[in-house]
């Protein structure tokens, strides 16, 4: 009888713990989700904002080559 009481017990933290695994994982994924668009957005600006730099700086020394033989 006892053994029967124990296992109960164990099944009940058992299914418990696999619960928790299951919200852990399904709020690591929500989470990775979340962090994935972040990301992308991150490297958009970056790369926007680099080519912007990028076309500046071209700009200033074709204006300087330009204005050279002024």
């Amino acid at each position: 009888m006892d053994k029967l009481k124990k296992n109960k017990g164990l099944d009940k933290i058992k299914s418990k713990t696999k619960l928790f695994r299951i919200w852990i994982l399904f709020r690591f994924a929500k989470n990775l989700m979340e962090a994935k668009q972040i990301g992308i957005k991150k490297g958009l600006y970056m790369g926007i904002c680099q080519a912007v730099a990028q076309i500046l700086i071209h700009i200033s020394f074709a204006v300087t080559f330009y204005c050279k033989d002024f």
